[in-house]
């Protein structure tokens, strides 16, 4: 995952590399101010699969993801899916032409991270004036301009996430240019809100599903309860302790609602693996041991590390929100020091349901409303009202425990479209398109103008790990216990592993990832007193520790083999 909204494709290609064999690449020039009262230009890179044939336009999320680098990899994806010649293009401030503030990119954030005093400023003080020429409203004419150079009378356009906004606000200003629109993880017309209230509440709807059929009996009464509990006392009193993060190392680890909320977004929306240990750390956090908490506090920050700006640039991404975004202040013009006057005044009429399971706190400085009330005065002309989209085949994908983008605003955008299909897929969170096996026969019917039929309906559910804290908490025989150790260390280790080459294990011991995807378990003990080692290949094999002293093999079919000793 880059970050949240954005694609989550790994980059081909270095923009600036030899352009590859099957594409032809251009770049199109564009004024930086189109008043004109600014001088300057930005050359846009196009990459485009050679060819004949309808051409599917695929835009970049984040805002501020640089496209021109993965094109390859999205065209031998979405190519054949839809019968298209795919291209991308480097958006203003992205890729080629990314905006550096190296303030915020040498941070590690999501969209919903509030950022370090200074850094915000910093970044809006280094764009000086151009602070002003970022927003959606300019980037819908560039895609205008690329579709001219591509010289194609109609385009289909792809977006996800943030690439859906631009999709559409492209589709109303230009709807006679736009032959066939797919949104995935869908930012309706009137954007996100900028205190999250959707996405606040869809934490309680997520956990409930995952806990459904009585998934957690063996672990909570109600997860969403737990989780109320844990914001409230975090809002209090940051959670902190410290969190195992190699065989000898700790690392201090602090969270309050705003970032519970963000790592919660992380777990739904992109690390469903980290969500299965949800409900038990939440449990356990609310029951006085924070431990499991901080562990997957910790992981998911992991899991949004700091990259380049030319991959995504975070001043990009800042300058766009900032601009397009509905503030109550009264637009991105306003002095920044009245600004927190009027988010009290807004949200201190809303009764609690208003953000549960989380609080009013937590919706006031999340990091979407932190990093835009400290942005400089900057004046843009504000974006058009919501409209209907044009009468074109349309199809809107989004998942149904994405926090990121929430459905509701799918339905919302779904309803503005007199032909859109909408998809809701079970269990799955952001960018569907890449990230679930099912959407693409949905994809490829709907370019073929084929009816969808039930589509996606036997998605899996992510399992309820019931994670003990203790051997001594568990019951049943030794070979059960040692069976079910097994699995749940197994399972934490393959999440923690994907962040680092070694991680602690929770309790003690730690995990190493070696070459081939081999992980390693050193007395990894996730359930005190059940220390577990072993190489995890093809067949894992592990020996429990402790009172089970037992050996796990899952190479055989059902059960794994347990041989105690």
């Amino acid at each position: 995952m880059v970050a949240v909204f954005a694609w989550s494709v790994a980059p081909a290609r270095a923009a600036g590399e030899r352009c590859p064999a099957t594409f032809r690449c251009l770049s199109v020039t564009v004024p930086l101010d189109r008043s004109g009262a600014t001088p300057g230009t930005l050359a846009l890179p196009v990459l485009v699969e050679r060819g004949r044939g309808p051409i599917l336009i695929a835009l970049g999320g984040g805002p501020g993801q640089g496209m021109v680098g993965v094109g390859p990899v999205l065209a031998g994806f979405l190519g054949p899916m839809t019968g298209r010649r795919v291209a991308v293009f480097d958006q203003r401030g992205t890729g080629a032409t990314a905006v550096r503030c190296p303030s915020l990119q040498r941070l590690a954030l999501t969209d919903f991270t509030v950022p370090p005093p200074g850094t915000v400023e910093a970044c809006g003080a280094r764009l000086g004036a151009a602070r002003a020429f970022y927003s959606t409203t300019d980037s819908v004419e560039d895609l205008e301009a690329v579709r001219a150079a591509l010289g194609a009378d109609r385009v289909d356009v792809l977006g996800v996430s943030y690439g859906t906004y631009l999709a559409e606000r492209y589709a109303r200003a230009h709807p006679d240019r736009v032959s066939r629109l797919v949104l995935d993880s869908v930012v309706p017309q009137q954007d996100v809100d900028i205190f999250v209230r959707d996405s606040l509440r869809r934490a309680g709807h997520d956990l409930r599903a995952l806990c459904a059929a009585g998934a957690c009996r063996r672990i909570t009464s109600d997860p969403v309860a737990d989780l109320a509990a844990v914001v409230r006392r975090a809002n209090e009193r940051p959670l902190s302790g410290a969190v195992r993060t190699g065989p000898r190392t700790r690392t201090r680890i602090s969270v309050d609602g705003p970032g519970l909320f963000d790592v919660a977004t992380t777990w739904t929306s992109f690390r469903p693996d980290l969500f299965a240990f949800a409900p038990a750390a939440l449990a356990q956090a609310n029951d006085g041991d924070p431990d499991l908490l901080l562990r997957l506090v910790k992981l998911a920050r992991r899991a949004n590390p700091a990259v380049p700006a030319q991959e995504l640039s975070w001043g990009l991404h800042t300058a766009t929100l900032c601009a397009d975004l509905a503030t109550p202040w009264g637009g991105p013009a306003s002095d920044p020091a009245t600004r927190a006057a009027s988010v009290s005044a807004t949200l201190d009429p809303l009764p609690a349901s208003s953000f549960a399971p989380f609080d009013r706190f937590t919706s006031a400085h999340n990091g979407l409303a932190d990093t835009c009330e400290r942005w400089p005065a900057t004046t843009v002309a504000p974006p058009p009202e919501p409209g209907p989209l044009p009468a074109v085949p349309t199809l809107l994908l989004n998942g149904a425990w994405d926090m990121s983008t929430p459905v509701p605003g799918a339905r919302e955008e779904a309803a503005r479209s007199s032909t859109a299909q909408l998809v809701v897929v079970p269990h799955a969170g952001h960018s569907v398109v890449t990230g679930v096996r099912c959407t693409a026969r949905i994809v490829r019917r709907f370019f073929r103008d084929r009816p969808l039929v039930r589509p996606c309906v036997g998605n899996p559910r992510p399992e309820a790990l019931a994670v003990p804290r203790r051997l001594g908490d568990m019951t049943g025989s030794r070979r059960a216990l040692a069976r079910r150790v097994a699995r749940l260390t197994i399972a934490d280790a393959t999440s923690a592993a994907g962040t680092s080459r070694r991680f602690g294990g929770l309790r003690g011991g730690w995990i190493e990832r070696r070459g081939r995807g081999a992980l390693v378990l050193h007395r990894d003990e996730l359930i005190r007193g059940a220390p577990v080692s072993g190489t995890l290949g093809r067949t894992p094999r592990v020996h429990v520790g402790g009172r089970l002293n037992a050996d796990v093999t899952f190479d055989t079919p059902g059960a794994p083999a347990v041989r105690l000793r």
